[in-house]
């Protein structure tokens, strides 16, 4: 494979990668903060940034991840969190991964139902310090978590 197809990403691999949503990478490749070449109407990113903008990026992911914000504030709903009540709140709690490229592991959803955690409504009702102790549900299931949620809350017409 050629070296240079391997040195570079796209905005969805970097969205991912970086877990932040695509505008953002979009947003940081225009004001030149990552090193990056538009492309049509696109972006080539280099996948091996410079410890200052990773750093960068490191800030840009914890204003605008849900995870952190409710990390910061463990004790208020997370209802209360977010700036958007267009969300389906009697929506079964997978209806949030339905556009997101990986599905809620069957054993995070197990969990989050064992506590009673079956609804959208629920989750967004229940504070960060009720999920984090949630046996089976790691670090890397809440993140996902609160990711989807973020991205259902921005593109309500898809959820």
């Amino acid at each position: 494979m050629n070296k240079l197809f391997v040195a570079i990403m796209g905005v969805n691999e970097a969205s991912e990668l970086w877990e932040l949503s695509n505008t953002m990478i979009r947003e940081l490749c225009k004001s030149g903060k990552i090193v990056a070449t538009p492309i049509d109407d696109t972006w080539a990113i280099l996948r091996d940034q410079p410890v200052e903008t990773l750093k960068l990026i490191e800030d840009a992911r914890k204003k605008e991840s849900l995870y952190h914000i409710a990390a910061a504030s463990p004790d208020e709903p997370i209802i209360k969190l977010i700036k958007d009540d267009m969300l389906f709140l009697e929506q079964p709690i997978e209806a949030i991964f339905i556009h997101n490229p990986s599905p809620l592991s069957t054993r995070a959803a197990n969990s989050l139902k064992r506590v009673g955690i079956s609804t959208v409504k629920c989750l967004v009702e229940s504070t960060f310090n009720r999920l984090w102790p949630i046996r089976n549900l790691g670090n890397r299931a809440l993140r996902h978590t609160f990711h989807a949620l973020k991205q259902a809350i921005e593109n309500p017409s898809q959820f």
